[in-house]
C-alpha cells in the first residue's frame, strides 16, 4: 500500500517502506498527539507526554483501547520509550525502543488510536464499539493489531 503524504497518516505500509520513513510516520503522529491534546483540553496544563495520552485514552471506550492493544500500560511504555529515543537519541533507550516491524506495530496501534479519537466528534461512542468489532480485511494488519503489547 503506497502512502499519500498530505493526508497525514496512514494505518498500513507496504513492502518498500524503509525504516526511516516508518520513524518518520510515528513521530508525525506522536506530534499530532501533542497538538490534539491542546485542542481536546485546552485550558488542561499538562507537561508530560504520558499523562497526556491517558487523558486522551481516558475519553475512548474501554472497548476501543482492547481493540489494538491487550495492556494499554506496555503499549504506552512502548511508544513513550521509542518517541524519546528517536527524538533524543538517548543510547540507554537504545535497546528499548521499538525498531523494524515492532516500530510498525506501535505506529499502527497508535493510528488507531487516533483514528478513534477523530470519529468521537462525529460519532457517538457505540459507533467506536461498532468499528471494534470489524477486524481489518488486511492480514498483516489484523496480525500487528492482534500482537501483544505485553513484554515478552
Amino acid at each position: 500500500m503506497s502512502i499519500d503524504r498530505e493526508m497525514g497518516f496512514c494505518l498500513g505500509w507496504g513492502d518498500d517502506e524503509d525504516e526511516q520513513s516508518v520513524e518518520a510516520e510515528f513521530l508525525n503522529k506522536m506530534r499530532f498527539i501533542e497538538f490534539w491534546f491542546r485542542e481536546r483540553f485546552p485550558n488542561r496544563s499538562v507537561r508530560n507526554l504520558r499523562d497526556k495520552i491517558v487523558a486522551l485514552a481516558d475519553e475512548l471506550p474501554a472497548e476501543a483501547i482492547q481493540f489494538f492493544t491487550d495492556s494499554f500500560p506496555d503499549f504506552l511504555d512502548r511508544v513513550i520509550v521509542t518517541r524519546n529515543f528517536l527524538t533524543h537519541l538517548d543510547p540507554k533507550l537504545e535497546s528499548r525502543a521499538e525498531k523494524g516491524d515492532g516500530l510498525k506495530t506501535i505506529s499502527l496501534k497508535l493510528g488507531y488510536f487516533l483514528s478513534f479519537h477523530f470519529c468521537l466528534d462525529e460519532t457517538p461512542k457505540d459507533g467506536i464499539l461498532d468499528l471494534c468489532h470489524r477486524p481489518p480485511k488486511n492480514d498483516s494488519i489484523r496480525t500487528m493489531l492482534q500482537s501483544s503489547d505485553r513484554p515478552a
